[in-house]
Formats: structure tokens, C-alpha cells, sequence
């Protein structure tokens, strides 16, 4: 007995503490409640980010996966001569570089309201820096009008062969579609709760597998914080970017993998 007990003491004398980055948590939580936002509205890419094996069909209601059936049994080889099949060639990994120029590009446009100012949602954060996130490049910020007035504004450029995050355009939700730099863009209006909110989204889907982003709510990252998902009152009586200006950003030739 004795023996196990010195065991037991040596073990765990060894083990390191225990460290907790609060500001990294406040960072990833609010992270996390962004994209279930982004999630709800019928794309599949950030809630598999955020909740791994839920994904989001229509407006808030979580479906979990089914497991999957086994797997097909192999063909045969053929002696007969056939076309060789090929796979999509690989994205080149995220880089912070390629981060930046998406910012410079986002800046230099101008599309984005001066006189609007920008709040990073994350206390770590930069309002509207992209960031590579996984899979994909976001950027995200809070815009406040000198009437004290709040809304949210997020992009994200990503690659739509391993998840498609354009909205559905069943009821309630509305869908337009219209032409932005050349490409085709579909600008979705989703009702996301009995408090008021409404989200605002354009998308589109490049050739080579590209998908852009941009949603804005009229409810602050910051009350989302505070009183919970779908459960906050507007913080703004209009939307602080429109539709348009979204089609805009979407539509930005350099917004591309």
C-alpha cells in the first residue's frame, strides 16, 4: 500500500500546472458565438467549425448527422482502358500574408461606410482584419453610427468544395440574385428571431471553388454576448450595411483563394 501511495504522490507532483488564458477564452467564446449566427442561416462550413458533428438547416433549428452508411464495396479493375479520374488540386495552406492583402483590399475599397466606426468583436481582435481561421479567411467588426446605433459586419473567403455556406432560400428567408465585378451573387434576407432580428447575407461561388461571404445583423456581437443567441433585441432600426454594399464586398475581384 505504501508503495502505491508513493506512486501515486510522484505522478502527480510531476504534472505541470494548469494554465488558463482568460483573454484567449473571452476571444475563442465570442468567436463562437459569431459564427453560430453565421450558422443558422443554412450554410454548413461554420457550424462544422464551431460544433463539429451539428449542422444548422433552416433558421435555428440544429439537425445532428446520421451515422453513414459503410462504405460501397470497390469495383472490380478493368482490363478495358479507362479515363483516368481527377481529384481537385490541393489549396496552398492560409497564410497570414495572403490575410493582410484581403484587409487591404477591404480597406481600399471604401465600401464600407466612414462614418461608421468599426469595434473589434473579440477583446484581442482588429475590426475587420482577416484572420485565417482552419479552412478559411474571416474578418469581423461591430459598426456603431454617431447615433449610438450597433450592428455587425462579417466576411469570410473560404473554399466551398469542403463546405457550401450559401444560405437556403426557403421560408421565411427571401433571395435575390444579381451581378457584382462580374460575378453572380445571391443576396438572402433571413428573419432570425421572434426579438427582431434580421440578417442580411450575400454569397457567391467562384469557378474554381472560391466562396465569399458577407452578412450583417442589426443586433451588436456585444448583445449577442449578453443576452444569448437569437434572444437579443435589435441594437439599431436599420441595418448599418446594406444588401448592396454587401454585393460590393462579395464582389471584389481580389477576394479569391
Amino acid at each position: 500500500m505504501n508503495d502505491i501511495k508513493q506512486v501515486l504522490t510522484t505522478a502527480f507532483k510531476a504534472e505541470p500546472p494548469v494554465r488558463i488564458d482568460r483573454a484567449q477564452l473571452i476571444k475563442n467564446g465570442r468567436r463562437r458565438l459569431l459564427r453560430r449566427r453565421m450558422a443558422t442561416t443554412g450554410g454548413t462550413v461554420l457550424a462544422a467549425v464551431v460544433v463539429g458533428t451539428t449542422v444548422f438547416v433552416g433558421v435555428g433549428q440544429p439537425e445532428q448527422l446520421q451515422p453513414g452508411a459503410p462504405p460501397p464495396t470497390p469495383p472490380t479493375p478493368s482490363t478495358s482502358s479507362s479515363r483516368p479520374t481527377t481529384s481537385p488540386s490541393p489549396r496552398p495552406p492560409l497564410s497570414a500574408g495572403v490575410a493582410q492583402q484581403f484587409t487591404k483590399v477591404l480597406a481600399e475599397s471604401r465600401i464600407v461606410p466612414a462614418e461608421l466606426a468599426l469595434r473589434a468583436p473579440t477583446e484581442s481582435g482588429r475590426a475587420l482584419q482577416f484572420e485565417p481561421e482552419r479552412n478559411h479567411y474571416e474578418a469581423a467588426a461591430d459598426l456603431v453610427d454617431r447615433h449610438g446605433n450597433e450592428g455587425t459586419l462579417y466576411v469570410m473567403v473560404a473554399d466551398s468544395r469542403r463546405n457550401d455556406a450559401r444560405p437556403t432560400c426557403a421560408a421565411p428567408n427571401t433571395c435575390v440574385q444579381r451581378e457584382f465585378g462580374g460575378r453572380s451573387v445571391q443576396l438572402t434576407t433571413v428573419p432570425f428571431s421572434s426579438r427582431g432580428e434580421v440578417l442580411l447575407i450575400a454569397h457567391t461561388r467562384l469557378p474554381n471553388g472560391t466562396q465569399v461571404y458577407a452578412m450583417t445583423s442589426n443586433v451588436s456581437t456585444n448583445a449577442v454576448e449578453q443576452h444569448g443567441k437569437a434572444k437579443s433585441p435589435p441594437t439599431t432600426p436599420h441595418h448599418l450595411v446594406t444588401l448592396d454594399q454587401l454585393g460590393q464586398i462579395v464582389g471584389l475581384a481580389e477576394l479569391k483563394l
